[in-house]
């Protein structure tokens, strides 16, 4: 007899086939438990106060501070992306003068 065949292994659950044999499904009530759980955890969240960046002090140092911050990360960002773009078209140029005999 194969394996396959009806043979039983005690401690290894088949997998599941055409026969639907090893699926163990949750109850319905377990997610219904975690909604009600996660909604009363967010209705008890204390109130939170908004900061000068989202009240809308637009002249405030913080408020500048985070827009330097925005256009700092964004430089450094777009440096890196054009710094591989450069390497890679320098490559290929590289490649296809070297193809053409130097």
């Amino acid at each position: 007899m194969f394996a396959g065949e009806g043979a039983e292994y005690p401690g290894v659950r088949r997998a599941s086939g055409a026969h639907g044999v090893g699926l163990r499904r949750r109850p319905a009530w377990w997610a219904a438990l975690a909604l009600v759980a996660a909604a009363a955890v967010l209705s008890w969240a204390p109130t939170v106060h908004a900061c000068a960046v989202c009240f809308g002090k637009s002249d405030d140092p913080m408020v500048r501070g985070a827009a330097a911050g925005v256009i700092f990360l964004a430089i450094v960002v777009y440096g890196v992306l054009f710094s591989f773009v450069g390497i890679a078209g320098l490559f290929f140029l590289k490649a296809r003068r070297l193809s053409r005999g130097g």
